[in-house]
């Protein structure tokens, strides 16, 4: 008790018996961020997401993304992508905004700025009524700092 490797036996157990709630994977992936075991933590975040669904997702869903994207930063371009995706494939239009803004930040650093104006164009297209404008204003201002 009171090891890295005995809280790592207790956080799996709880995932095993599905008594983790989303608290817990954002701890257990901490934990192991602090102690620079990156992969399990990432495994421990993909755990989490098989657990729960949306809304309860979202947060693990952000964290594993912005880890993900400050450890690779622009040499897992394609993973990146693809968590994205996957991210982005169940949820709900109303919690996707940070996750496209995230993906514009993403394609903006390291990847194609036509990719990033994707990203932005997508969510225009499932932004909320209160938020489209906000949503084109800044999809303009980035066409136009990319492409003048």
């Amino acid at each position: 008790f009171g090891t890295l490797n005995g809280a790592r036996a207790v956080y799996d157990k709880m995932i095993e018996l599905k008594i983790a709630t989303p608290q817990t994977i954002l701890n257990y992936g901490g934990m192991l961020e602090e102690n620079r075991y990156f992969e399990e933590s990432f495994r421990a975040y993909e755990k989490g997401i098989a657990l729960f669904s949306w809304p309860h997702v979202g947060e693990i869903w952000f964290r594993y993304l912005a880890n993900f994207i400050a450890r690779y930063q622009g040499d897992k371009v394609f993973r990146a992508r693809e968590l994205f995706e996957q991210a982005l494939q169940e949820a709900p239009a109303d919690l996707c905004k940070r996750f496209y803004l995230l993906l514009e930040k993403f394609e903006e650093d390291h990847g194609d700025p036509r990719r990033a104006l994707s990203a932005l164009d997508r969510f225009c297209a499932v932004a909320p009524t209160g938020e489209l404008m906000d949503a084109y204003l800044l999809y303009i201002t980035k066409a136009e700092e990319f492409f003048g």
